[in-house]
């Protein structure tokens, strides 16, 4: 990702500082650590995600059900190229 230490340092520790990341220090090399997310930066992350997927799905709000399974049918035809990464599940997201 072409990332620097010298330039991850600073931004953990302001997202630590606010609260939105824990740091873990292995007990037998103190070199050694991991990051996770706090909770509240997980209810963060799920409120942008319900908030993007509301409007993705509201554009299709007034399609038929036989037009919406026929554009996901096309779309994962589409997305199942290999060149455009693995099948989606455009059907359980729009048809649900």
């Amino acid at each position: 990702m072409h990332i620097t230490r010298g330039s991850v340092t600073p931004t953990i520790k302001r997202l630590e500082d606010l609260g939105l990341v824990k740091r873990h220090i292995y007990e037998n090399d103190g070199r050694r650590q991991w990051l996770t997310a706090a909770q509240e930066a997980r209810d963060i992350a799920d409120q942008v995600e319900a908030q993007a997927l509301h409007q993705v799905l509201s554009a299709f709000q007034d399609w038929s059900e036989p037009t919406l399974r026929q554009f996901c049918d096309n779309l994962e035809k589409i997305l199942s190229n290999p060149f455009l990464g693995e099948k989606p599940r455009a059907n359980q997201m729009l048809l649900s």
